[in-house]
């Protein structure tokens, strides 16, 4: 669902293994499993994101971040010239201080 209202505005979500983490510890409850995570998900990466497509702060031909620091999500967003899919851009990337991602 995330990829898809973000393809449509040309815009790619890059997930790194901090954020995956975060997105599991807190969209998992052990009574309800993981039916949180729809809104874990809504509030922290979508509400976000969306508000950011708005101010344009978030434009076609850019990547969103999307990582943990101290303990809440983050969001950076770079120019898709800066982060692409290949080693080199993601060894770039890294030097940048983004590391683990995957592309979503």
């Amino acid at each position: 669902e995330v990829r898809a209202v973000l393809a449509d505005k040309h815009v790619r979500l890059v997930c790194y293994d901090s954020a995956h983490r975060w997105l599991g510890d807190h969209g998992y409850d052990v009574h309800y499993g993981a039916r949180p995570l729809r809104r874990v998900i809504q509030q922290h990466v979508l509400a976000p994101l969306s508000r950011m497509l708005i101010a344009s702060e978030l434009a076609p031909h850019h990547t969103a971040l999307l990582s943990e620091r101290n303990g809440a999500l983050h969001i950076d967003v770079r120019a898709d010239a800066d982060v692409d899919g290949d080693a080199a851009s993601a060894d770039a990337a890294a030097d940048a201080g983004a590391i683990d991602g995957t592309v979503v």
